[in-house]
């Protein structure tokens, strides 16, 4: 099934109960076709899908990720909506968990820049 708006869950108990709620408000008030499929597993079956509009991701540091970088080469019209769900709570975690490149975006990714967004 096709979806407008795809969400990739990275960790069940943490992002599912609200993803999945989400998927269902976008399909019963605004009609909106919704998927939710985990980030890793079903990775190859994930990336056989009809390109979505919107792509929201659990995270997103940069295209250096190679499921991140997969997604994006897969599907480069789609736009990708970071939710941040991996927030920097500590000092200690600032670079580890800034974003580190500007596809987020890098050069050989340059023409995706005017499609990243990051939810506040």
């Amino acid at each position: 099934p096709h979806a407008d708006v795809l969400f990739l869950v990275e960790h069940v108990a943490r992002e599912l109960d609200v993803t999945a709620c989400l998927a269902a408000r976008l399909v019963v008030q605004h009609n909106i076709a919704a998927d939710v499929r985990s980030f890793y597993h079903g990775f190859q079956s994930n990336l056989e899908l009809q390109e979505p509009k919107i792509v929201v991701l659990p995270f997103f540091y940069g295209a250096d990720d190679p499921h991140i970088y997969a997604y994006l080469s897969k599907w480069p019209n789609a736009i990708f909506v970071n939710l941040s769900w991996e927030q920097i709570l500590l000092q200690i975690d600032v670079r580890m968990k800034s974003p580190r490149d500007y596809v987020n975006c890098s050069a050989r990714r340059s023409r995706c820049r005017r499609r990243i967004t990051t939810a506040s």
